[in-house]
Order: C-alpha cells, then sequence, then structure tokens
C-alpha cells in the first residue's frame, strides 16, 4: 500500500527543523510576469510558517511522508491559480491528506477551487483548510467537500471539536509544537496550526486503521470530537 502523504500547501518547509527530519518531495508555485504557473524546485521555507505546520502535523503522524509545496512569494502573498496548481500536483503524487493554511477571500475563486478539490476527492484524498475564526469566508475551506477547521483554544492540544449547525464545524487547538526558548504565546498561533493538528490526527488515524476513505475518515472524527456550543470568547 501506498505511504500515507500529508501534502503541506504553504510557505515550504524546512526539513532539517527537529519537528520535521525528512520531506519526501517537494516542488514551488509562483507567478511569472506573464501571469502564467510556472513550477520550481525551490520549495525551501523563508518564513517558518509551513516548517511549523508541518511540525504539527508530524506530532500525530510521525511516519507519514510529508509533501512540501511552497505557493507564496517573498510578500507571504499567492494566488488562487498557485493554490489549484499546488492542489492539482499534490494529487498526481499521491497525497492522501492536502493541507492548506491559506485560501482567498474573492468568491469569483471559488469554482477553480471547488473543481481542484473535486478531483482530490476523485483521488481519494481528504482535502482540510484553515478556516479563519473571525472574520471573512474563505475558499477553499468555505467550500462543503473541504474539512474547514477554526482554531479554538479552549481544547486540549490532542482533541477535536465540533459544532453543530457552524459552518464550518470543525475545531482544534490552535498553536504549533512548542519549542525550547520564547515562550508558545509569541509563536505562530492561529487556525492554520488547527487545520494542521486535524490533517495529522487524519494521517494517524488513515495509517492505524489502513481506511483512506474521505466518509469513513469523517466519521471517525464524529466518534471523536468533543461537542462545543458556542465560539470560543476568545478565539485566534
Amino acid at each position: 500500500m501506498t505511504p500515507i502523504r500529508v501534502a503541506i500547501i504553504d510557505s515550504g518547509i524546512n526539513p532539517q527543523h527537529s519537528h520535521v527530519q525528512a520531506v519526501a518531495a517537494g516542488v514551488s508555485f509562483h507567478v511569472a510576469a506573464d501571469g502564467a504557473i510556472v513550477a520550481g524546485e525551490d520549495w525551501r521555507d523563508r518564513f517558518g510558517h509551513g516548517t511549523a505546520v508541518a511540525g504539527a502535523v508530524r506530532l500525530f503522524a510521525p511516519a507519514a511522508e510529508l509533501l512540501a509545496i511552497n505557493v507564496v512569494d517573498g510578500q507571504g502573498r499567492s494566488s488562487a491559480e498557485q493554490l489549484v496548481a499546488a492542489i492539482v500536483w499534490a494529487i498526481r503524487h499521491e497525497a492522501t491528506i492536502i493541507n492548506l493554511s491559506l485560501g482567498t477571500a474573492n468568491p469569483e475563486h471559488a469554482g477553480m477551487l471547488s473543481e481542484a478539490v473535486d478531483l482530490a476527492l476523485a483521488s481519494g484524498a481528504t482535502v482540510v483548510a484553515a478556516a479563519p475564526s473571525q472574520g471573512a469566508v474563505l475558499w477553499p475551506a468555505a467550500l462543503p467537500q473541504v474539512i474547514g477547521v477554526k482554531s479554538d483554544e479552549r481544547l486540549a492540544p490532542k482533541s477535536i471539536g465540533f459544532m453543530a449547525e457552524h459552518d464550518p464545524p470543525w475545531r482544534a487547538f490552535g498553536r504549533p509544537r512548542a519549542l525550547p526558548g520564547p515562550a508558545q504565546a509569541k509563536n505562530f498561533k492561529g487556525s492554520s496550526f488547527a487545520a494542521a493538528r486535524l490533517s495529522g490526527m487524519l494521517a494517524r488515524q488513515a495509517s492505524v486503521s489502513g481506511e483512506r476513505n474521505r466518509a469513513t475518515l469523517i466519521a471517525w472524527l464524529h466518534e471523536t470530537a468533543v461537542p462545543l456550543t458556542a465560539e470560543a470568547p476568545q478565539a485566534i
């Protein structure tokens, strides 16, 4: 059976980081002068965000193969077209879980992202995306076929929350793994890490159970989730 592969669509990954240690394959996508999306080999992480997200996935799924997909420029910006290219690349590299820390607030881009997600689902992959804890709706997290995740610090670091009648309903702890040195409160935080934790839990469950079917994995989430009845008073 193909190993469990988790695609991290973010700012790249540093494979030398102690929380990561290895990357199975990687790619970058940037926008050329003529507007074309161009693939490249430099998927190094210059911001640290993608590496922290990968470390959160590794916390739950240490044996998973990580796919590093860098879709941000020097200012940390990306585009819907880059996200689509990243999803398609992840499909071609047999990702089991596709994790996105970013999205677009432009509803005009929802259609192209929905088509890419449908291709991922047809390939057998499950797509997880960070949803903003407050403010604008983001795609692809807002798509019904995506597992959108918000941060909620009321939850234990290794638990999943579910809020019925909320869209999206899924919640998780929104902090990266702790490192020696600065307090974790001064590190990255937010829904990116809630999504990464949930992706890691799904990858672990797929590995343990041998079941990669999206519906089965979502059923497992429902079985294990902590029911929540109201938004966190200080959601991050």
